[in-house]
């Protein structure tokens, strides 16, 4: 929910993946204030930050999906992806995160900071580690924590902070 009281929904639409906006008085009338998509994209989930900016995250298979001051591009296989859209629904960030198999982002957290966290799965051996307590690929899928944080003066430019892995 934004912070003028605006219910923010988002979720998918064959293989688009979409967020909308509704003014809760006027649900059930189709009255869509602002919406925003990824193509070729599966969300998993999305935040709404303080400054009503919309983030999303999930995963896709487009070899040539469309980042956006990138953390990092397409890779081979199914990639985990976050993106951030202004209050206007402008796509301002979008980065993909994975390795050389399947990467799948399945929760979002963003800070008031506009730290964002994501949480996942991969099954890549060469998923990105930083900084992060556990390194170690273990066999088949392991869970993935990675945390972004905006570059100092860029607007919407994010490095990876931290990212680990989690299995055995």
């Amino acid at each position: 929910m934004r912070s003028d009281g605006t219910i923010v929904l988002v979720g998918q639409r064959d293989t688009v993946g979409v967020f909308e906006e509704y003014d809760p008085d006027e649900l059930g009338q189709e009255s869509v204030i602002r919406k925003g998509s990824l193509p070729s994209s599966d969300v998993r989930a999305g935040a709404v930050d303080a400054a009503d900016r919309v983030y999303l995250a999930g995963a896709t298979d487009n070899p040539a999906f469309p980042v956006t001051n990138a953390v990092q591009g397409d890779q081979p296989g199914r990639d985990a992806f976050v993106a951030r859209f202004t209050a206007d629904g402008v796509r301002e960030f979008l980065t993909c995160l994975g390795g050389e198999n399947t990467d799948e982002t399945n929760a979002l957290g963003v800070a008031t900071n506009n730290e964002i966290v994501v949480a996942g799965t991969t099954n890549s051996r060469n998923f990105p580690n930083l900084n992060g307590p556990f390194r170690v690929k273990g066999l088949g899928y392991d869970a993935f924590v990675t945390k972004l944080d905006l570059i100092s003066g860029s607007g919407a430019a994010y490095a990876v902070a931290m990212s680990t892995l989690f299995g055995g």
